[in-house]
């Protein structure tokens, strides 16, 4: 089961971001899901849920997310910020004429679904958030949430962040180790 090729659309956002995203925007009669996918992947994750949907009368919306599939890839973080990302959701669709939306993100679409609803909760009918819960907007503390994940679960989830945080020559050392990415290895820059 694939999305169809044809489908596909880009639009140039107000952040000045080309975004490639696959669409079957519902008349204003009916529902549109737009599915926000996470990293590593591409919209066409969610091929399987968007021939589900569609052949329930649902319209469809799937972008690749900034930095993935045929969506601009900015070198500044910066540019990833989710406010930015939230409002080039929104340029996504109003280049559809899609006034309302339920929202399904997965992974880091979770992240950047909730600063939607967040940011422009008249254009959220709904709002799903797979695999990550809701975290309120500010400094995200990872030594705080591993002391209360070891507590409650006897590990701490984010555990594995200490080695890309404070041990980058350790990955540098091991990058053999690491999966192979078709034509790409991973890279580190001290």
């Amino acid at each position: 089961m694939s999305i169809s090729p044809e489908k596909y659309k880009q639009v140039l956002t107000s952040a000045g971001h080309t975004y490639n995203y696959y669409s079957s925007a519902a008349p204003k009669s009916k529902t549109t899901i737009l599915f926000i996918h996470g990293a590593p992947y591409t919209s066409k994750i969610w091929r399987h849920q968007v021939a589900h949907f569609e052949k329930l009368g649902f319209g469809c919306i799937v972008p690749d997310i900034l930095g993935h599939g045929n969506t601009s890839k900015p070198p500044k973080p910066a540019e990833y910020a989710l406010p930015i990302a939230a409002k080039s959701l929104m340029d996504i669709l109003d280049e559809e004429g899609v006034g309302r939306a339920v929202l399904v993100g997965h992974d880091w679409g979770s992240a950047i679904a909730s600063r939607v609803a967040l940011l422009y909760p008249s254009r959220v009918q709904s709002l799903v958030l797979v695999c990550v819960a809701y975290f309120k907007p500010g400094p995200f503390d990872y030594n705080a949430l591993n002391d209360i994940t070891e507590q409650a679960f006897g590990a701490a989830c984010f555990g594995y962040w200490d080695v890309f945080l404070n041990s980058p020559e350790l990955l540098t050392e091991h990058v053999g180790l690491l999966p192979r990415l078709p034509g790409k290895i991973w890279k580190f820059d001290s």
